[in-house]
This record gives C-alpha cells, structure tokens and sequence, in this order.
C-alpha cells in the first residue's frame, strides 16, 4: 500500500481518516492460493505444475493462523491435496521445491511431466471432474466436464453463502449508485476529473501522480468519499474477519466453483476452436472462477463505465506495484445506465456464478521433434517478438 506524506488541506481530511480504515495488511493477497497449470505438447505430453502459496499472517488472528499454520505443515509432510493427486500419476519426472520466509513456508511447488495418455483423465478425477485428452496426426482435442459445483461445501455453508450474496449483492448496488453519481457530476464539471480520480484510486496510483493531480473541489470530495466507503464495503469480501480462517470470497468458492484451484492450460497452438474457456493476455486457457469478485467481474462496466474496481484491486495485490494507469482512465469514455436495485444486481450475479458445463479446445499443431522430453507451450506473439 502506499501512503501520502503531503499536509493535507482541511477538505481532504475526511478522505484520508477514511483511507485509514482499511488495514495497511489489506492488499488482498488469497492466504492460500492454490493453482494448476497443464502444457500440453504437439505430441501429446504433458507438463502439470501444481502451485501454492501461502500468507504470512501480519494481523496475528488466531482461526487463520491455525490454518496456515496446518496448511504448512501438511506441504511439509507430503500431505497436501495436491500429494494426493499427482499420487496417482505415473510421471517420467517430478520435481517438488519450497520458499521459506523467516522459516515460513510461504510457496510450495510440484511439477509432474507425463507421457502416460491416461494421466491427465487421473488427474481431472482427481479433481471430481471428467477430462479426455486426444492428440492424433497433429490434431489435438482436450474435453473437460466439471464435477456439480458445491460438493466440497455442507448445507449450512451453502445457506450461508446464500445470504451472504444476497447483502453483497445490495453493496454491489450501493457501489456502482455511489460511482455513477460521481460520474454524472464529472461530466458537468470536466477539469476535476484528473483530482477526483486520483483521490478515489490513490492506494492503487504511484505516489508521483497523486502528488501532481491536486485536490478536487469539495464537492467531488464528498462524492468520492461515498464511492470509496461503498468500494470498501464490496471489497470486505476480500479480508479475513476476526474469527474467521477464510475470506468469504474463498468460502465462495467452496459453493459455486467445481474445481479447488486456478486451472489454466497451455497449448502447442492458437486454439482453432475454444468453449468455456477464457484467453487470457499470456495466450494460455483459463477455466474462469467462480467466486464473488469473479462473478463481479464478468458483469465488469455493465452498469456504470469504466468501472475500475477489478484494476484497483489487480494493482494493490501485484507485487511490483506498478499501479493504475490514471492518464488511461481519465480520458476513458464514461457511461452511466440506470443503477438496478440489490434485487437485480443478485440475479445477475448469482447467473455469473453458474459454471459451463463444458471446456473444450481444439488445435492443429505440427509434429514435434522425436527428441522433445519436456513440452514447450505456446505463447502470445508479442512474447515471440521480445529480444
């Protein structure tokens, strides 16, 4: 996070005291992110690496602690789910390594390169999930069909989180109400737009380009002190209560997401045909998750445009804090549709929450070399072109 050292005029003090609220800690990083990434190769084999990292805890509450705390020692004692699933694998090679901070075990790593055809459908199952891998005459086909949603959660977590979406659901509302009424007022009053922006998104924003924008008028101050309050009242999803051992967007997950991790897939190709998946900006395949800030996501700029709340939480949690581009965002185009009320806001979210029921890909790659072991995955043209 970063912190303005500038003395503040007494119309922006209300905006820092608010800043303050939120816990320096509160970047949002998952304090246990799990991932799976799957390359496949022109020939058929595949390199699985199974990927977790682990918090520091710097708030010392108690419920996450223990869940760290076991969830470290389950990795150190080959315990772990993913020990389990790549268990029943044959791998030709496997490599497991860990990162330790100040003797914490902060990220754990295993890599499995299989030949056998019949893995990767093994490690799917492992996954509750229907997967087929068919790579013939440099054609290839990956099916996958996810087990039901929800089977990992208990019926009084799967009412929890019926009410819980409900409240976030009238937050989500409050939300883009608060940032619609900002716009209409910088729409009318054009040169605040650069201040008020900065002041809004100031943790995510380099400390030299909040310095240089200024402070917006009074006025803007408070319209933005209300999207900010609201912002923070979605973004609770994110941060781990006292108490609690998980933020309510993992929790989420354990509802409405199929799979137990972040599932991506690498091809020896541009995909010809593709179904459920998303490309994501590396060329690979990603199988979209089903949380709440997902969900929140998928409906991105539907109400109000731009609506920066996705980019402003990406910035916070990225570890070089590069932070947003404001010159990007100021001269981006505003669009403000009628704000639908808490009702409608859980409607669409709760359709965003429904998984496909199928993830398909289709490529056409050339044969590879006889001597290839370890499968190369394809990658975006703007990589191809860097020095």
């Amino acid at each position: 996070m970063r912190q303005r050292h500038a003395s503040p005029r007494p119309g922006t003090l209300v905006l820092l005291l608010a800043a303050l609220v939120v816990p320096l800690a509160a970047c949002w990083e998952e304090p246990v992110d799990e991932a799976l990434e799957v390359c496949i190769a022109a020939g058929g084999e595949v390199v699985a690496t199974a990927r977790a990292t682990i918090t520091r805890d710097t708030r010392d509450r108690e419920a996450l602690g223990r869940r760290l705390a076991e969830t470290r020692r389950a990795y150190e004692q080959g315990i772990d789910p993913w020990s389990r699933r790549f268990a029943a694998l044959t791998p030709v090679r496997e490599r497991f390594t860990w990162e330790r901070e100040e003797g914490d075990l902060v990220r754990a790593v295993r890599t499995v390169v299989l030949t056998d055809e019949n893995d990767l459908p093994r490690l799917f199952r492992e996954l509750d999930a229907a997967a087929s891998l068919a790579v013939r005459d440099g054609r290839g086909e990956l099916d996958v069909t996810p087990g039901p949603a929800g089977a990992r959660a208990g019926a009084e977590l799967r009412r929890r989180l019926a009410r819980e979406l409900e409240a976030w659901s009238a937050e989500v509302a409050a939300y883009e109400a608060a940032l619609s009424a900002l716009y209409r007022y910088l729409d009318g009053h054009p040169g605040e737009t650069r201040a008020s922006l900065a002041a809004m998104l100031r943790e995510a924003l380099p400390d030299e380009v909040v310095r240089e924008t200024g402070d917006p008028s009074d006025e803007a101050i408070a319209l933005v002190e209300v999207v900010r309050t609201a912002r923070r009242r979605v973004l609770r999803i994110l941060d781990v209560d006292e108490g609690e051992a998980a933020t309510l967007n993992e929790l989420a997950r354990e509802v409405y997401d199929p799979f137990p991790a972040r599932i991506t897939v690498g091809l020896p190709a541009r995909p010809e045909e593709s179904e459920g998946f998303v490309a994501e900006p590396d060329g690979t395949l990603a199988i979209p998750r089903m949380d709440f800030l997902a969900a929140l996501g998928r409906l991105h700029d539907r109400w109000v445009r731009p609506d920066p709340l996705q980019d402003y939480v990406r910035a916070l949690r990225d570890p070089m804090r590069r932070g947003l581009d404001l010159a990007v965002i100021a001269a981006a185009a505003r669009g403000v549709e009628p704000v639908p009320d808490g009702a409608a806001v859980h409607d669409a979210l709760a359709e965003a929450l429904v998984p496909p029921a199928r993830y398909l890909a289709r490529w056409a790659a050339p044969a590879p070399p006889e001597d290839e072991i370890v499968p190369p995955c394809w990658s975006s043209p703007n990589d191809a072109q860097r020095p």
